[in-house]
Protein backbone atom coordinates (compact mmCIF):
# COMPACT_ATOMS: atom_id res chain seq x y z
CA UNK A 1 0.00 0.00 0.00
CA UNK A 2 2.83 2.00 0.71
CA UNK A 3 4.45 1.67 -2.29
CA UNK A 4 1.23 2.82 -4.31
CA UNK A 5 1.10 5.83 -1.94
CA UNK A 6 4.76 6.72 -3.74
CA UNK A 7 3.46 5.94 -7.41
CA UNK A 8 0.78 8.22 -6.75
CA UNK A 9 3.58 10.76 -5.16
CA UNK A 10 5.44 11.05 -8.10
CA UNK A 11 3.19 10.57 -10.70
CA UNK A 12 1.43 13.93 -9.02
CA UNK A 13 5.13 15.54 -8.67
CA UNK A 14 5.53 15.04 -12.67
CA UNK A 15 2.26 16.37 -13.68
CA UNK A 16 3.80 19.40 -11.46
CA UNK A 17 6.61 19.95 -13.67
CA UNK A 18 4.45 20.09 -17.00
CA UNK A 19 7.98 20.94 -19.15
CA UNK A 20 9.33 17.62 -18.09
CA UNK A 21 6.46 15.92 -18.17
CA UNK A 22 5.52 16.71 -21.53
CA UNK A 23 8.77 16.17 -23.23
CA UNK A 24 9.09 13.26 -21.90
CA UNK A 25 5.51 11.91 -23.03
CA UNK A 26 6.12 13.51 -26.35
CA UNK A 27 9.65 13.67 -27.11
CA UNK A 28 9.48 10.24 -29.47
CA UNK A 29 6.01 11.27 -30.90
CA UNK A 30 7.84 14.12 -31.78
CA UNK A 31 11.15 12.46 -33.34
CA UNK A 32 8.51 10.06 -35.26
CA UNK A 33 6.89 12.94 -37.10
CA UNK A 34 10.44 14.60 -37.76
CA UNK A 35 11.44 11.32 -39.02
CA UNK A 36 8.30 10.68 -40.85
CA UNK A 37 8.39 14.60 -42.67
CA UNK A 38 12.28 13.51 -43.48
CA UNK A 39 11.66 9.77 -44.86
CA UNK A 40 7.82 9.03 -44.74
CA UNK A 41 6.71 10.97 -47.27
CA UNK A 42 7.79 9.21 -50.64
CA UNK A 43 6.14 8.04 -54.06
CA UNK A 44 8.30 4.94 -54.64
CA UNK A 45 11.93 3.77 -54.65
CA UNK A 46 12.51 6.18 -57.58
CA UNK A 47 13.05 8.90 -54.76
CA UNK A 48 15.88 7.05 -53.41
CA UNK A 49 17.48 5.76 -56.61
CA UNK A 50 18.81 8.30 -59.17
CA UNK A 51 20.61 6.97 -61.72
CA UNK A 52 23.05 9.00 -64.10
CA UNK A 53 23.24 7.62 -67.42
CA UNK A 54 25.88 8.38 -70.09
CA UNK A 55 24.51 6.60 -73.04
CA UNK A 56 27.62 6.65 -75.91
CA UNK A 57 25.91 3.60 -77.73
CA UNK A 58 26.28 4.31 -81.52
CA UNK A 59 23.32 2.18 -82.03
CA UNK A 60 20.06 1.74 -81.29
CA UNK A 61 20.71 -0.98 -78.48
CA UNK A 62 21.71 1.57 -75.81
CA UNK A 63 18.44 3.58 -75.87
CA UNK A 64 16.34 0.32 -75.17
CA UNK A 65 18.36 0.04 -72.37
CA UNK A 66 18.51 3.28 -70.88
CA UNK A 67 14.57 2.59 -71.29
CA UNK A 68 14.54 -0.47 -69.78
CA UNK A 69 15.99 0.97 -66.85
CA UNK A 70 13.19 3.77 -66.64
CA UNK A 71 10.38 1.60 -67.01
CA UNK A 72 11.84 -1.19 -64.10
CA UNK A 73 9.10 -1.13 -61.33
CA UNK A 74 9.20 -2.13 -57.78
CA UNK A 75 6.14 -2.43 -55.83
CA UNK A 76 3.72 -0.90 -58.47
CA UNK A 77 6.70 2.38 -59.18
CA UNK A 78 8.93 3.36 -60.91
CA UNK A 79 12.62 2.08 -59.42
CA UNK A 80 14.88 4.47 -60.74
CA UNK A 81 14.89 8.51 -61.48
CA UNK A 82 17.25 8.31 -64.75
CA UNK A 83 18.66 11.33 -65.63
CA UNK A 84 20.73 12.27 -69.15
CA UNK A 85 22.76 14.61 -70.29
CA UNK A 86 25.74 15.34 -67.53
CA UNK A 87 29.62 15.44 -67.95
CA UNK A 88 31.54 12.89 -66.63
CA UNK A 89 32.84 15.89 -64.28
CA UNK A 90 29.25 17.33 -63.51
CA UNK A 91 27.94 13.81 -63.04
CA UNK A 92 30.83 12.89 -60.41
CA UNK A 93 30.03 16.28 -58.46
CA UNK A 94 26.14 15.22 -58.30
CA UNK A 95 27.47 11.60 -56.61
CA UNK A 96 30.41 13.71 -54.35
CA UNK A 97 26.91 15.82 -53.16
CA UNK A 98 24.49 12.67 -52.68
CA UNK A 99 22.34 13.88 -55.42
CA UNK A 100 22.38 10.35 -57.66
CA UNK A 101 23.36 6.94 -56.35
CA UNK A 102 25.68 6.10 -59.66
CA UNK A 103 26.95 7.04 -62.95
CA UNK A 104 26.19 4.00 -66.06
CA UNK A 105 27.93 4.66 -69.02
CA UNK A 106 27.20 2.76 -71.85
CA UNK A 107 30.54 2.48 -73.75
CA UNK A 108 29.79 3.45 -77.80
CA UNK A 109 29.98 -0.61 -78.91
CA UNK A 110 27.30 -1.37 -76.81
CA UNK A 111 24.97 -2.34 -79.77
CA UNK A 112 28.01 -3.58 -81.94
CA UNK A 113 28.69 -6.18 -79.29
CA UNK A 114 25.20 -7.55 -78.66
CA UNK A 115 24.23 -7.69 -82.51
CA UNK A 116 27.61 -9.64 -82.75
CA UNK A 117 27.20 -13.39 -84.28
CA UNK A 118 28.94 -14.28 -81.27
CA UNK A 119 28.32 -12.10 -78.25
CA UNK A 120 31.00 -10.23 -76.90
CA UNK A 121 31.53 -9.61 -73.61
CA UNK A 122 31.13 -5.51 -73.07
CA UNK A 123 32.28 -3.01 -70.53
CA UNK A 124 29.58 -1.05 -68.89
CA UNK A 125 30.92 1.34 -66.22
CA UNK A 126 28.91 1.92 -62.55
CA UNK A 127 30.60 5.07 -60.99
CA UNK A 128 29.56 5.40 -57.35
CA UNK A 129 30.81 5.12 -53.74
CA UNK A 130 30.15 1.78 -52.97
CA UNK A 131 30.15 2.39 -49.18
CA UNK A 132 26.69 4.53 -50.08
CA UNK A 133 23.67 2.50 -49.03
CA UNK A 134 21.60 3.87 -52.75
CA UNK A 135 24.85 2.41 -54.97
CA UNK A 136 24.71 -0.95 -53.11
CA UNK A 137 20.45 -1.18 -54.19
CA UNK A 138 21.02 0.30 -57.25
CA UNK A 139 23.60 -2.05 -58.35
CA UNK A 140 21.86 -5.10 -57.27
CA UNK A 141 18.56 -3.90 -59.16
CA UNK A 142 20.98 -3.16 -62.63
CA UNK A 143 22.77 -5.78 -62.69
CA UNK A 144 19.51 -8.54 -63.25
CA UNK A 145 17.90 -5.56 -65.51
CA UNK A 146 21.34 -4.99 -67.84
CA UNK A 147 21.83 -9.07 -67.59
CA UNK A 148 18.15 -9.44 -68.38
CA UNK A 149 18.21 -7.11 -71.31
CA UNK A 150 21.51 -8.14 -72.91
CA UNK A 151 19.89 -11.73 -72.69
CA UNK A 152 16.64 -10.95 -74.44
CA UNK A 153 18.70 -9.24 -77.18
CA UNK A 154 21.32 -11.95 -77.71
CA UNK A 155 18.51 -14.51 -77.89
CA UNK A 156 20.26 -16.60 -75.00
CA UNK A 157 17.18 -16.16 -72.77
CA UNK A 158 14.02 -14.72 -74.37
CA UNK A 159 11.72 -12.99 -72.31
CA UNK A 160 13.78 -14.13 -68.81
CA UNK A 161 11.33 -12.94 -66.02
CA UNK A 162 13.56 -10.71 -63.53
CA UNK A 163 11.80 -11.82 -60.19
CA UNK A 164 13.31 -9.80 -56.85
CA UNK A 165 12.88 -10.94 -53.63
CA UNK A 166 13.17 -9.56 -50.32
CA UNK A 167 12.72 -11.03 -46.65
CA UNK A 168 9.56 -11.39 -45.23
CA UNK A 169 7.71 -7.79 -44.95
CA UNK A 170 10.88 -5.94 -45.99
CA UNK A 171 10.11 -5.10 -49.21
CA UNK A 172 8.53 -2.29 -48.80
CA UNK A 173 10.42 -0.86 -45.85
CA UNK A 174 11.70 2.49 -46.33
CA UNK A 175 13.64 4.61 -43.57
CA UNK A 176 11.13 5.65 -41.29
CA UNK A 177 9.59 2.78 -40.64
CA UNK A 178 13.07 0.87 -40.15
CA UNK A 179 13.78 3.97 -37.61
CA UNK A 180 10.79 3.85 -35.42
CA UNK A 181 11.93 0.96 -33.02
CA UNK A 182 14.86 2.85 -32.80
CA UNK A 183 12.77 5.72 -31.35
CA UNK A 184 10.51 4.01 -29.15
CA UNK A 185 13.83 2.78 -27.21
CA UNK A 186 15.63 6.66 -27.57
CA UNK A 187 11.97 7.52 -25.80
CA UNK A 188 11.97 4.37 -23.06
CA UNK A 189 15.57 5.68 -22.59
CA UNK A 190 14.51 8.95 -21.71
CA UNK A 191 13.66 7.86 -18.61
CA UNK A 192 17.05 7.66 -17.25
CA UNK A 193 17.08 11.76 -16.80
CA UNK A 194 13.64 11.71 -15.73
CA UNK A 195 14.32 9.07 -12.92
CA UNK A 196 17.37 11.18 -12.05
CA UNK A 197 15.76 14.14 -11.40
CA UNK A 198 12.72 12.51 -9.36
CA UNK A 199 15.22 11.22 -7.13
CA UNK A 200 17.17 14.52 -7.00
CA UNK A 201 14.52 16.78 -6.28
CA UNK A 202 13.74 14.86 -2.83
CA UNK A 203 17.22 15.34 -2.29
CA UNK A 204 17.57 18.43 -2.44
CA UNK A 205 14.06 19.37 -1.30
CA UNK A 206 14.73 17.19 2.27
CA UNK A 207 11.70 15.26 1.86
CA UNK A 208 13.73 12.10 2.05
CA UNK A 209 13.96 12.10 5.65
CA UNK A 210 10.45 13.03 5.96
CA UNK A 211 9.50 9.80 4.16
CA UNK A 212 12.08 8.15 6.54
CA UNK A 213 10.22 9.71 9.66
CA UNK A 214 7.16 8.28 8.06
CA UNK A 215 8.60 4.74 8.50
CA UNK A 216 8.38 3.82 4.78
CA UNK A 217 11.59 1.54 3.62
CA UNK A 218 13.82 2.13 0.90
CA UNK A 219 11.84 -0.40 -1.38
CA UNK A 220 8.74 1.38 -1.06
CA UNK A 221 10.12 4.14 -1.89
CA UNK A 222 12.29 3.52 -4.71
CA UNK A 223 9.06 0.68 -5.51
CA UNK A 224 6.72 3.70 -5.92
CA UNK A 225 9.18 5.79 -8.43
CA UNK A 226 9.95 2.57 -10.61
CA UNK A 227 6.18 1.59 -10.67
CA UNK A 228 5.51 5.16 -11.68
CA UNK A 229 8.26 5.09 -14.43
CA UNK A 230 6.85 1.55 -15.63
CA UNK A 231 3.62 3.80 -15.97
CA UNK A 232 4.84 6.41 -17.91
CA UNK A 233 6.73 4.57 -19.76
CA UNK A 234 3.46 2.73 -21.01
CA UNK A 235 1.43 6.20 -21.76
CA UNK A 236 4.54 6.72 -23.67
CA UNK A 237 4.38 4.28 -25.83
CA UNK A 238 0.82 3.90 -27.08
CA UNK A 239 0.81 7.50 -27.92
CA UNK A 240 3.99 6.73 -29.84
CA UNK A 241 2.53 4.18 -31.86
CA UNK A 242 -0.85 6.23 -32.00
CA UNK A 243 1.40 9.01 -33.45
CA UNK A 244 3.10 6.84 -36.24
CA UNK A 245 0.10 4.57 -36.65
CA UNK A 246 -1.57 8.18 -37.76
CA UNK A 247 1.07 8.60 -40.35
CA UNK A 248 0.80 5.40 -41.83
CA UNK A 249 2.83 3.33 -39.95
CA UNK A 250 1.71 -0.44 -39.29
CA UNK A 251 3.83 -2.92 -37.01
CA UNK A 252 4.13 -6.60 -38.28
CA UNK A 253 4.31 -8.24 -35.20
CA UNK A 254 2.11 -7.74 -32.40
CA UNK A 255 2.17 -4.62 -30.54
CA UNK A 256 2.09 -5.74 -26.72
CA UNK A 257 5.00 -7.78 -27.22
CA UNK A 258 6.78 -4.52 -28.13
CA UNK A 259 5.05 -2.89 -25.08
CA UNK A 260 6.75 -5.89 -23.25
CA UNK A 261 9.90 -5.48 -24.70
CA UNK A 262 9.28 -1.67 -23.93
CA UNK A 263 8.66 -2.05 -19.96
CA UNK A 264 11.65 -4.76 -19.67
CA UNK A 265 13.57 -1.33 -20.98
CA UNK A 266 11.78 1.25 -18.47
CA UNK A 267 13.69 -0.85 -15.60
CA UNK A 268 17.20 -0.69 -16.98
CA UNK A 269 16.12 3.31 -17.84
CA UNK A 270 15.59 3.52 -13.84
CA UNK A 271 18.54 1.89 -12.28
CA UNK A 272 20.40 4.24 -14.36
CA UNK A 273 18.62 7.00 -13.02
CA UNK A 274 18.89 6.13 -9.62
CA UNK A 275 23.15 5.67 -10.69
CA UNK A 276 22.89 9.18 -11.98
CA UNK A 277 20.86 10.60 -8.61
CA UNK A 278 23.59 9.15 -6.52
CA UNK A 279 25.92 11.52 -7.62
CA UNK A 280 23.45 14.43 -7.80
CA UNK A 281 23.43 17.57 -5.19
CA UNK A 282 21.29 19.28 -7.57
CA UNK A 283 19.12 19.49 -10.40
CA UNK A 284 21.18 20.55 -12.89
CA UNK A 285 24.02 17.81 -11.67
CA UNK A 286 21.04 15.13 -12.11
CA UNK A 287 20.72 16.35 -16.03
CA UNK A 288 24.23 15.84 -17.02
CA UNK A 289 25.22 12.74 -14.98
CA UNK A 290 21.77 11.52 -16.38
CA UNK A 291 22.58 12.41 -20.14
CA UNK A 292 25.67 10.97 -20.04
CA UNK A 293 24.58 7.81 -18.90
CA UNK A 294 21.40 7.99 -21.80
CA UNK A 295 23.63 8.80 -24.54
CA UNK A 296 26.03 6.22 -24.81
CA UNK A 297 22.86 3.48 -24.21
CA UNK A 298 21.10 5.39 -26.89
CA UNK A 299 24.13 6.18 -29.56
CA UNK A 300 26.09 2.86 -29.08
CA UNK A 301 23.46 0.52 -29.46
CA UNK A 302 22.30 0.45 -32.98
CA UNK A 303 18.83 2.09 -31.75
CA UNK A 304 19.46 5.21 -33.86
CA UNK A 305 22.72 4.56 -36.12
CA UNK A 306 23.64 1.00 -37.09
CA UNK A 307 27.14 0.11 -35.74
CA UNK A 308 29.96 -1.46 -37.12
CA UNK A 309 30.39 -5.41 -36.93
CA UNK A 310 32.97 -6.00 -34.18
CA UNK A 311 33.00 -9.66 -33.06
CA UNK A 312 34.49 -10.31 -29.53
CA UNK A 313 33.59 -13.99 -29.45
CA UNK A 314 30.97 -16.31 -29.80
CA UNK A 315 28.94 -18.20 -27.09
CA UNK A 316 25.68 -20.77 -27.78
CA UNK A 317 25.94 -20.39 -31.01
CA UNK A 318 25.77 -16.45 -30.11
CA UNK A 319 28.37 -13.35 -32.07
CA UNK A 320 29.17 -11.49 -28.47
CA UNK A 321 30.13 -7.64 -29.74
CA UNK A 322 31.15 -4.61 -27.18
CA UNK A 323 27.76 -3.11 -27.89
CA UNK A 324 25.91 -6.16 -26.04
CA UNK A 325 26.91 -5.39 -22.68
CA UNK A 326 24.37 -2.73 -22.90
CA UNK A 327 20.88 -2.88 -22.34
CA UNK A 328 19.60 -1.34 -25.28
CA UNK A 329 21.13 -3.11 -27.94
CA UNK A 330 19.28 -6.23 -27.29
CA UNK A 331 16.13 -3.76 -26.58
CA UNK A 332 16.31 -2.05 -29.75
CA UNK A 333 17.16 -5.51 -31.88
CA UNK A 334 14.39 -6.92 -30.41
CA UNK A 335 11.79 -4.36 -31.06
CA UNK A 336 13.05 -4.16 -34.10
CA UNK A 337 12.42 -8.02 -34.91
CA UNK A 338 8.84 -8.07 -33.60
CA UNK A 339 8.03 -4.28 -35.35
CA UNK A 340 9.18 -4.91 -38.77
CA UNK A 341 9.76 -8.84 -39.36
CA UNK A 342 6.92 -10.04 -36.92
CA UNK A 343 9.19 -12.22 -34.99
CA UNK A 344 7.29 -13.79 -31.93
CA UNK A 345 8.63 -14.63 -28.16
CA UNK A 346 10.46 -17.44 -29.87
CA UNK A 347 12.10 -15.28 -32.21
CA UNK A 348 13.39 -13.14 -29.84
CA UNK A 349 14.73 -15.04 -27.04
CA UNK A 350 18.13 -14.22 -26.68
CA UNK A 351 17.89 -10.73 -26.27
CA UNK A 352 14.63 -11.17 -23.45
CA UNK A 353 16.99 -13.14 -21.32
CA UNK A 354 19.97 -10.36 -21.61
CA UNK A 355 17.43 -7.34 -21.55
CA UNK A 356 16.07 -9.08 -18.48
CA UNK A 357 19.54 -9.64 -16.93
CA UNK A 358 21.35 -6.34 -17.78
CA UNK A 359 17.91 -4.60 -16.93
CA UNK A 360 17.97 -6.56 -13.41
CA UNK A 361 21.80 -5.41 -12.79
CA UNK A 362 21.08 -2.09 -13.97
CA UNK A 363 18.29 -1.62 -11.73
CA UNK A 364 19.72 -3.54 -8.16
CA UNK A 365 22.71 -1.27 -8.95
CA UNK A 366 21.01 1.64 -8.86
CA UNK A 367 18.84 0.98 -5.71
CA UNK A 368 21.83 -0.37 -3.66
CA UNK A 369 23.93 2.59 -4.56
CA UNK A 370 21.23 4.65 -3.72
CA UNK A 371 20.74 2.82 -0.66
CA UNK A 372 23.67 3.15 0.63
CA UNK A 373 24.85 6.10 -0.71
CA UNK A 374 22.21 8.28 0.11
CA UNK A 375 19.42 7.18 1.68
CA UNK A 376 21.81 6.21 4.80
CA UNK A 377 23.31 9.71 4.94
CA UNK A 378 20.02 11.13 5.84
CA UNK A 379 19.41 9.50 9.04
Amino acid sequence: MKTLMFVRKTLLEIWRSPQLFWLYLLFPSLMVLMYYSAFGQTSGMSNYLTVLVNNQDQGEYGTGMVQAIRDAEFDGKAAFTVLEGFSRSQAEIMLNEGKAAMLITLPDQFSAALLNSMPQPVQIEMLGDPLNDTYAFAQSFLGEILQVYSDQITGWQQELPVSLEFLPNTGTLNDFQIGVPGLIIFGILFGVITNALLLTRERSDGTIKRIQLSQASAAHFLGGITLAGLLLSLVQMLVTFAVAAAVGFKPVGSLWLCVGIGLIASLGAAGAGFLAAVFSKNEGEATGYGTALMVPLVFLSGAIFPMPYAEWFRIFGQTVQPYDFMLSTHAARAMSKVILYGQGVSGIGYELIMMVLLSGVLLAAGIWLYQHRVLSKSL
